[in-house]
């Protein structure tokens, strides 16, 4: 959409008028603030993602010990009541 309407303003360069060029100025301020302002919010979201991500991977690193360690401590007691039934 922003390229449609950089092409009517490139456009609309050679057209007479104080009107037309205020309008075209109005317009290309509008855009340069949109690109600005989707620039931010694109910046906002990847840092969003990565500290998404960086949690995620935090919490499934310290989960997997524990449940490794539950595993570990449940096939100690299996181990230790089987050598008792000898």
């Amino acid at each position: 959409m922003l390229h449609d309407i950089e092409e009517l303003i490139a456009g609309s360069a050679g057209q007479a008028g104080a009107r037309v060029a205020e309008l075209r100025q109005g317009l290309e301020r509008k855009i340069a603030a949109g690109r600005a302002l989707l620039s931010k919010y694109e910046t906002e979201l990847r840092n969003q993602a990565d500290r998404a991500q960086a949690r995620a991977v935090t919490y499934l690193r310290q989960e997997s010990w524990s449940r490794l360690m539950i595993a570990a401590a449940f096939g100690l007691l299996v181990g230790l009541a089987l050598r008792r039934n000898r």
